[in-house]
């Protein structure tokens, strides 16, 4: 969360609700003191005008104590910082106080009582310290629905999109086409596509209300899929997979490697002259489970304007599920294009 005070609006209820302040103390002041109206005023705006600006520096303190997780060591903390924030206001006032009397002759009076400004200044920063609290806990909040809404909504348009590639005209047409190519040829290869093709149908539907999968499941569906892809091109595409089997198990988002391979298929394989050798790499790294997929392409090829839809929705999936930013990494250099995956392994959902 960033600092309040850059908002327009929280800075204008802030001068209000201290004008506020000023009044009222101004009024208390005059009716239960024998203080003049001048001395009260100048005294009442000296005293919230300063502590208000230290209102600036207790945002701070707030802020950057609320990730340690010992409650010993933040109350610690904020009580120190208590102690200090009173300590300085006091002392502000007095000088200032001091300083204006002795200009004015003594025409001024201030009623300075150090019990009064102690509990004053504990009860401003105690007041303080609870309001930022409450802001920063319900803008984490706020931020937590806000993740989880698009999370929902990226993995909403990530099954829809696979659906749609699935059922459209052209990815119908092109595995018949295959079917029917292999019928007289090949029968049993096209037995066994049109038995790949009824079962990753069904995958697609199943999955439509999970979100997590485990990952040999998740490589046996994607590669179907890219098995009956794989038949339009023949020996055009070489896949190679070193797939470490104690990774079997563990879950992973659905539906997340299958638009890393989709997109080989669409912006290498499509629009490639020369073969394609895809390599699919998945092992275990000390905390993490790292994915590799890389493949070379065609660097004279002319490139197919998409939407980037696969790419953009892994990396935001990823993001907005495990909280972190650098878990997706692209490269493309010397023809050879790599995405690189890594899914922490303590995780809950």
């Amino acid at each position: 969360m960033q600092n309040p005070f850059l908002s327009r609006k929280f800075s204008t209820i802030y001068a209000i609700v201290w004008f506020v302040i000023i009044i009222a103390q101004i009024v208390i002041l005059s009716i239960f003191t024998d203080s003049d109206t001048a001395s009260v005023v100048i005294q009442s705006l000296i005293a919230n005008f300063s502590f208000a600006s230290l209102g600036f520096g207790i945002w701070f303190v707030v802020k950057y104590n609320l990730a340690h997780k010992n409650n010993i060591h933040t109350l610690l903390i904020f009580s120190i910082s208590g102690i200090i924030v009173v300590g300085l206001w006091m002392g502000f006032n007095f000088i200032i106080q001091s300083m204006i009397m002795k200009l004015s002759n003594g025409s001024l009076n201030f009623n300075n009582h150090p019990l009064y400004q102690f509990t004053t200044g504990v009860f401003l920063y105690t007041i303080f310290v609870l309001i930022y609290r409450i802001m920063i806990l319900f803008y984490k909040y706020a931020e937590k629905a806000r993740s989880e809404e698009k999370l929902l909504k990226l993995v909403t348009e990530t099954k829809l999109h696979a659906l749609k590639a699935y059922i459209n005209p052209h990815f119908l047409f092109n595995s018949l086409n295959s079917v029917n190519a292999l019928i007289t040829v090949n029968p049993e290869k096209a037995r066994e596509m049109l038995v790949n093709l009824s079962e990753y149908f069904r995958y697609s539907l199943k999955q439509k209300d999970n979100s997590f999968i485990r990952l040999a499941d998740e490589i046996h569906y994607t590669l179907t899929y890219f098995e009956i892809e794989k038949q339009r091109f023949g020996d055009k595409i070489d896949l190679v997979t070193e797939i470490d089997e104690t990774c079997a198990d563990v879950d992973v988002p659905v539906m997340i490697l299958q638009p890393l391979f989709e997109n080989i298929i669409k912006h290498a394989v499509s629009e490639s002259l020369v073969d394609i050798k895809v390599k699919f790499i998945v092992k275990n790294e000390k905390d993490y489970l790292f994915i590799s997929l890389s493949n070379n392409y065609d660097i004279d090829g002319v490139s197919r304007s998409g939407t980037g839809i696969g790419l953009r929705t892994t990396y935001e999936r990823i993001s907005l599920i495990y909280d972190q930013k650098d878990l997706t990494q692209y490269s493309r250099e010397n023809g050879i294009f790599k995405v690189e995956l890594r899914i922490p392994l303590k995780h809950k959902e």
